[in-house]
């Protein structure tokens, strides 16, 4: 088949298209891959992708440091802000795609100009987008819906009008999808619950074999010793945020019988830094604190590898976060780490399979937390809870096992299309 997957952000933000890309393209399938270039921090981390890549990938320049990406920029602003206002009269006549989807009418430009038998979207702003190129060449459509769209905001970020744009375009597009995947089974009867929809392709956020290829299993490695004075706790994602847990681990860290350093990973605004570290001032621990600057998802195994305890700390600030079961979790696995996650709906999803890998804690109970660590890390078990997270994320939980589920829903299509 023919497959167009689409996303309105750089691939290299997206390292589930990545990966779908990746595995259509070796089974075989026709794969191109539109994206939108609109940062210049990141574009250099997709220039590195696609040097790697033999699939078609087409960049729409939006890069305000370039002429025509600036132009691009200022005129895709121009019109977000005047459907904004036209939305607020009408959400018909396509005034909340073009409020919603900033790159609409570009991408849409783009991806026509080959058709596909296949339009994959991978975000929400992007499925308009999709609907539309199916639409007009009578091709299939699908949607990755990686986020609870209509519960994805906290109550900081919720905006009334935005949501109801978000509201409309899912409800408008989601029942035309012929295919539809999503992050856990959480998250899967979520979306049937409130669209009425089939069940969808459920693909976990999990990650290659080959990213722990030269890892050694934990029991082999000297850094997993239980002899040294200090454990270490790493924590990732694109951006340190407050909302996220991380303090209940700090609040936690005086309580340990042992030192504990936190090695923080993601981008870093001041105000977050200075928040995390004036709480950590108060309790006693700065100096326990590391911060470190974000890296390509591919060099995240390896990384986490390096530390004793993987944190997935999702807290109650929407459905989604509640739902969703993260790539914390699977590169954590794979890294041979110890777990310590919030019980969310999502994450107990895999840790209730997966008894002896780590802890769960309740939200904001971190004396809790600390009494499980000094109970269950601390006194010599962190070792036996690191070769069983190794061993389910070496014989399950990866993408060279998941990949199925995604080929098995797409080829379907293409013996109906044969047929």
């Amino acid at each position: 088949m023919k497959i167009c997957l689409i996303t309105n952000t750089l691939v290299s933000y997206n390292p589930r298209l990545l990966k779908e890309a990746d595995t259509l393209h070796e089974n075989g399938h026709d794969v191109r891959v539109i994206s939108v270039s609109n940062n210049s921090e990141r574009a250099e981390a997709d220039e590195k992708l696609a040097l790697s890549r033999t699939w078609k990938w087409e960049k729409l320049d939006f890069l305000p440091e370039k002429l025509f990406g600036r132009l691009r920029w200022l005129i895709s602003g121009i019109r977000v802000k005047l459907f904004l206002q036209l939305s607020k009269l009408s959400l018909s006549f396509n005034n909340a795609e073009l409020a919603f989807c900033r790159y609409l009418p570009e991408t849409l430009i783009t991806v026509l100009k080959e058709p596909a038998d296949l339009y994959i979207a991978h975000n929400l702003q992007s499925l308009p987008v999709a609907a539309k190129a199916a639409k007009a060449t009578n091709g299939l459509l699908g949607f990755d819906v990686e986020d609870f769209h209509i519960g994805e905001d906290s109550s900081i970020t919720f905006n009334p009008h935005e949501q109801k744009l978000k509201e409309y375009i899912i409800g408008k597009y989601i029942i035309d999808c012929d295919y539809l995947s999503t992050t856990s089974e959480a998250m899967a009867q979520a979306l049937i619950q409130e669209f009425n929809i089939p069940y969808p392709t459920v693909l976990y956020n999990v990650f290659p074999l080959a990213y722990s290829t030269g890892l050694l299993p934990p029991k082999s490695r000297t850094i997993a010793s239980t002899s040294r004075e200090y454990y270490t706790a790493y924590w990732f994602s694109q951006f340190i945020h407050l909302d996220r847990g991380i303090q209940d681990f700090i609040r936690a860290m005086p309580l340990l019988s042992k030192r504990v350093e936190l090695h923080l990973r993601g981008m870093l605004i001041p105000d977050v830094r200075d928040a995390i570290l004036d709480l950590a001032r108060q309790l006693g621990v700065e100096d326990t604190i590391f911060f470190h600057p974000l890296i390509y998802a591919e060099d995240l195994v390896g990384d986490a590898a390096q530390y004793d305890f993987g944190l997935a700390l999702e807290q109650p600030v929407s459905k989604n976060r509640l739902i969703t079961v993260t790539n914390k979790l699977f590169v954590y696995l794979l890294a041979g780490n110890a777990i310590i996650a919030t019980k969310t709906p999502g994450q107990q999803e895999i840790l209730e399979k997966l008894p002896g890998v780590g802890i769960q804690y309740d939200f904001g109970d971190f004396a809790d937390l600390a009494r499980q660590i000094n109970n269950h890390f601390l006194t010599g078990d962190i070792l036996n809870m690191r070769q069983k997270s190794w061993e389910a994320g070496q014989s399950k939980y990866n993408w060279d096992r998941e990949q199925k589920n995604l080929l098995d829903t797409v080829n379907a299509f293409t013996v109906e299309n044969v047929i």
